[in-house]
């Protein structure tokens, strides 16, 4: 919701798409809260005729220049008083011009719907000494100037004519570029969203014409106090409408109707400080410096990265270097290559610097990047091969055995029984292209040893036959056939030996 300010009280507050901020003035009573949607924004009302009340009025943008992160100077509309306004309004410093429409659109309460252009163009008015817009709704303090309007511009107005009296009257803003943000003081919008009246609409449509937003404006207040003499739901008031954080082409305004019975054929509407808002238009680029081979008369290739960091896609024109042509999306970053010829002065310093200046646009906007950076260069060095040295025995893994080279790093992992030897080049150094990593199985042989009871000497052949020996020599040559399968088992033969 919106939030009514009117005349007779000692304090005064604009309540804005966050919160409700102090407004150092006096003269006001204050009631509602503000409305809010995703991008759009709209600002509390202001009602009376004061300097005070102007100066409430000012504030209303205060929330919009927060949005967008600067104070951000609203366009002066400079006209003859009483002359057709229709086409261009005003252009801002960087270039967007603001053009105007009047239009018919449908009875629709909700959903109104486009009918035509109206024959019927708006006015450059300048009500009220300098001091008003439509139906005595007042200008900001910041665009109140002379009683002629000629120093600070005319308001906008549009109300009445032939063939009006069918349809709804509309305003149509359209920008010469899209904008990504946009808002204007409106004077005597009149809107309601009980089921009584009718709600003044806006529509927000993108760079290539496709609806991006719409939304109603809410009324202060009770609404069931509205009425043609009442200072509420947008009659005779000023608020601040617009949006932040989308881009759009063009904004049609569709007035409303507070009366209870209302169908909003016979309303019209002005404004005042058309502010458009472009968005960032920039890139940044980066050299990388890992380094490169070093070799006299070698060419060289140094990767430069270039990076959207603006609002908007951006189309590349101008690199410096090797890049694919294209648009480069918002966020989004290409790779490009530097080509560089070795010399030997580069040799003796060790390295070399480049630089690159990349170049850009979004509509007429541009952008640019550059970057500087040191190379330096590294000597080609090839990593040998690691290797595997057997086992010593069995139960025993054998050995990984890895080189020696200056400006080799080697690094070991291990998964199981699988060793991994990876080869980087150490500070100062490169290896040739390629994957310098090595796998080793480091399995053990097994022992195979005899169980313990069993008679692994010669049988006769015959089954449960003793076994037989030549003298006492024979039973001592028989027990050192043994000594190999363990003590435990020479034990045992030698114990059998001596039984014999």
């Amino acid at each position: 919701m919106g939030t009514e300010i009117s005349e007779g009280s000692s304090a005064v507050r604009a309540v804005s798409k966050v919160a409700a901020a102090a407004l150092v003035a006096t003269g006001f009573t204050l009631t509602g809260v503000v409305g809010v949607a995703a991008a759009p924004l709209w600002s509390a009302e202001v009602s009376g005729g004061s300097a005070a009340a102007r100066l409430a009025v000012s504030a209303l943008k205060s929330t919009f220049d927060t949005e967008v992160g600067a104070v951000v100077d609203p366009l002066i509309i400079s006209a003859t008083v009483g002359d057709p306004l229709a086409g261009d309004l005003a252009t801002s410093p960087d270039g967007v011009t603001v053009s105007v429409m009047r239009a018919r659109y449908s009875l629709d309460p909700t959903a109104p719907v486009f009918v035509e252009y109206s024959p019927n163009s708006g006015v450059a008015a300048c009500g009220g000494s300098g001091r008003q817009m439509q139906g005595g709704a007042s200008r900001p303090s910041v665009l109140t100037g002379l009683a002629d309007c000629s120093d600070l511009g005319v308001v906008y107005n549009e109300f009445g004519g032939s063939g009006e009296a069918s349809t709804r009257d509309a305003v149509e803003l359209s920008f010469s570029r899209p904008v990504i943000a946009f808002g204007a003081w409106f004077g005597d919008l009149e809107t309601r969203t009980d089921g009584q009246g009718v709600p003044a609409v806006v529509y927000l449509f993108g760079p290539e014409g496709d609806l991006v937003e719409q939304f109603q404006v809410t009324p202060d207040g009770d609404q069931s106090l509205c009425e043609n003499s009442a200072r509420l739901c947008g009659n005779e008031t000023t608020r601040w409408v617009g949006f932040t954080d989308v881009l759009v082409g063009r904004m049609v305004v569709v007035v409303g109707d507070e009366d209870a019975t209302g169908t909003a054929n016979d309303e019209g509407i002005s404004l005042v400080g058309p502010t458009p808002v472009s968005p960032t238009v920039s890139m940044s680029a980066t050299v990388d410096t890992t380094g490169v081979e070093v070799a006299v008369g070698a060419t060289v290739i140094v990767p430069v990265t270039i990076t959207n960091t603006g609002q908007v896609p951006v189309t590349l024109t101008d690199f410096g270097v090797v890049c694919a042509d294209g648009v480069l999306g918002v966020a989004a970053a290409t790779t490009c290559d530097l080509v560089h010829t070795v010399t030997a002065a580069d040799v003796l310093a060790g390295g070399f610097t480049v630089g690159v200046d990349a170049a850009g646009t979004w509509y007429d906007l541009p952008a640019a990047a550059s970057a500087t950076g040191f190379v330096p260069l590294r000597a080609l060095v090839t990593p040998l091969a690691p290797g595997l040295d057997p086992a010593a025995g069995c139960g025993v893994e054998p050995e990984v055995v890895v080189p020696s080279v200056e400006g080799v790093v080697y690094s070991q992992t291990r998964s199981g029984e699988v060793v991994s030897v990876t080869a980087a080049a150490a500070a100062g150094y490169v290896l040739p292209d390629g994957e310098w990593e090595w796998e080793f199985t480091v399995t053990a042989d097994p022992c195979i040893v005899p169980a313990v009871g069993t008679d692994p000497l010669p049988q006769t052949g015959v089954v449960g036959a003793e076994p037989t020996f030549v003298g006492a020599l024979g039973a001592i040559a028989v027990g050192a056939l043994f000594v190999v399968a363990g003590s435990t088992r020479r034990a045992s033969v030698r114990s059998w030996a001596r039984s014999l």
